[in-house]
């Protein structure tokens, strides 16, 4: 399993936080999803032989939330 922590535009409401955290999960290769709203980050837990990180980036772009 691989990590990676992506920072993106703050969240303003918890709600929606705990939404994304579900998408991601959603997706297979994803073992952890888990959304730090107010700092603006977003960290995952992956399988490497499944996906790769371009690919959870991709994801997390598609939900709507601007990766920087």
């Amino acid at each position: 399993m691989k990590k990676i922590l992506l920072t993106i535009d703050p969240l303003t409401c918890p709600g929606c936080a705990s939404e994304m955290e579900s998408m991601i999960l959603e997706k297979e290769g994803i073992e952890l999803g888990k959304v730090f709203h107010q700092l603006g980050k977003v960290l995952c837990r992956y399988d490497e032989e499944k996906i790769d990180s371009d690919t959870v980036e991709h994801w997390i772009q598609q939900i709507d939330a601007t990766v920087r």
